[in-house]
């Protein structure tokens, strides 16, 4: 491919237009192809998928309740919404839902905001209709379940009744673009990184029973090693530092998502000394981060700001800064 393209933008009035139609109306200048959105330079570009549209969390995200007098039927459990300060209306006007769902069906979510470096905070719950690696929420498949089936039912007349412009039902706006089903089977080993925040953070997932959210984009790793080298490059200050110029910039946080694969990051090799080491660095800072204290009742901004300046003062973490931009410089 040529160093340079010819890069076109604009407002297309229309499907359906012919180019000769449209071409006037756009703006085109050559530019580095380095600099086009879709430009990946690194393989782990094609490796990492988003997580699920887990959305409206009041639907899906819950907590679980203490017992009824008359107690819980085996294999159930009784929950109620899980709320947050976060919720947007319409949603953060509507009553939890309430219900005793089939325990099966309750399983744990990695979010954004259970993401540390190097580790995960405990990983809140969601009802989620699987039967095992398969989604199911209609018809006879359902019906066998009655505590999902019920939850499902009320869950999907908010929706009808509370989408705005959205046409999808709401089993299609769980699993659009198949980010929920495309993580079955689930493998024993994942690592997962932020799409968004000032800074990049990863962890590796061992929780078979999760599924993972699209505040945050996954893969598999073909071994332990690799695992340990990708956590330690992502969670690399040196790595932050080189990816912040091509992310767009909000009020509070970047856009982080597969821009950091615009740079050189080579995928793991066995028989490098230098991936080697960056992988061990990143085993040895897995097992500090899991010393770590983290408080419940604390702010999790605050928790995530302590928790990486108690990493940042390790010898560790200076070596990894050390490696991290040799490892940029020398695939450049």
């Amino acid at each position: 491919m040529p160093a340079d393209a010819k890069f076109w933008s604009g407002k297309i009035p229309r499907d359906y237009v012919s180019w000769r139609e449209v071409e006037p109306t756009l703006k085109s200048e050559i530019g580095d192809l380095g600099n086009d959105p879709d430009y990946v330079g690194s393989p782990y570009g094609q490796r990492f998928r988003n997580g699920a549209t887990i959305f409206p969390r009041v639907l899906f995200m819950v907590e679980e309740q203490a017992a009824s007098p008359l107690g819980t039927p085996a294999g159930r459990i009784r929950i109620q919404s899980l709320r947050g300060s976060n919720e947007k209306k319409p949603w953060k006007d509507v009553a939890s839902l309430e219900g005793v769902v089939e325990t099966e069906f309750v399983r744990s979510v990695a979010t954004s905001d259970c993401l540390l470096p190097f580790r995960l905070t405990e990983l809140p719950k969601a009802v989620l209709p699987l039967v095992g690696d398969k989604l199911v929420a209609k018809g006879g498949e359902i019906e066998a379940y009655p505590g999902l089936s019920q939850w499902w039912a009320n869950a999907a007349k908010l929706w009808t009744e509370l989408r705005s412009s959205e046409r999808l039902e709401l089993l299609d706006r769980l699993d659009y673009m198949r980010n929920l089903s495309q993580q079955f089977p689930i493998a024993d080993l994942r690592v997962v990184y932020n799409k968004s925040g000032m800074h990049v953070v990863a962890a590796k997932v061992r929780a078979r029973n999760a599924v993972i959210e699209n505040g945050l984009y996954w893969m598999v790793p073909s071994s332990e090693a690799e695992a340990d080298y990708v956590c330690a490059v992502l969670n690399s200050p040196a790595l932050t530092q080189a990816v912040q110029p091509l992310m767009s910039y909000g009020k509070d946080e970047r856009d982080v998502a597969k821009h950091v694969w615009k740079l050189p990051i080579p995928e793991y090799d066995p028989e490098s000394d230098l991936h080697r080491e960056l992988s061990q660095i990143g085993r040895d800072l897995s097992a500090l981060a899991a010393d770590f204290k983290v408080a419940s009742d604390t702010y999790f901004p605050t928790t995530r700001r302590r928790f990486r300046e108690a990493l940042d003062s390790t010898p560790e973490m200076a070596r990894l800064i050390q490696l991290t931009g040799i490892l940029l410089a020398d695939a450049s």
